[in-house]
């Protein structure tokens, strides 16, 4: 009986908070942690995200309510890809002033915190995000 209900549960019953993140991106492949770790020391590989939106959801009572909000653009030192900007809109000057990754990950990673991450591509969002923090040298 246990096990059936812990495998009815939802992953986010028990939970006061969620944070939603989206990830707007160069458009380039996305290179393999494989690829990473095979590049020349002091080779900058090609940037990725180009901007990181969370929003923090939190319980109250019985009902889910929007709270914070994080968001930046990231510079990523690399183009842009024609098609990636008719999907987000962002062109190259918009990133000319913005910080590096590096630059934003400690304040993203307090805005994230413990809580489960939601967003509509997962998988996607996190592939993107670990090759960033790989990127900087805070691989997991």
């Amino acid at each position: 009986m246990k096990d059936r209900i812990s495998m009815s549960m939802q992953p986010w019953e028990g939970r006061d908070r969620l944070v939603a993140v989206d990830i707007e991106t160069t458009g380039r492949r996305l290179p393999s942690l494989q690829d990473i770790c095979k590049a020349p020391k002091g080779l900058r590989q090609p940037g990725i995200i180009i901007e990181i939106g969370c929003l923090e959801i939190v319980r109250e009572g019985d009902t889910w309510t929007k709270a914070r909000s994080w968001e930046t653009r990231v510079n990523p030192d690399a183009p842009l890809h024609p098609d990636a900007i008719k999907v987000h809109g962002i062109r190259p000057a918009d990133l000319k002033t913005a910080p590096r990754f590096p630059e934003v990950a400690d304040a993203l990673l307090a805005f994230l915190g413990e809580d489960l991450l939601v967003a509509h591509a997962y998988e996607n969002e996190m592939d993107f995000l670990n090759y960033e923090f790989a990127r900087c040298g805070r691989a997991a």
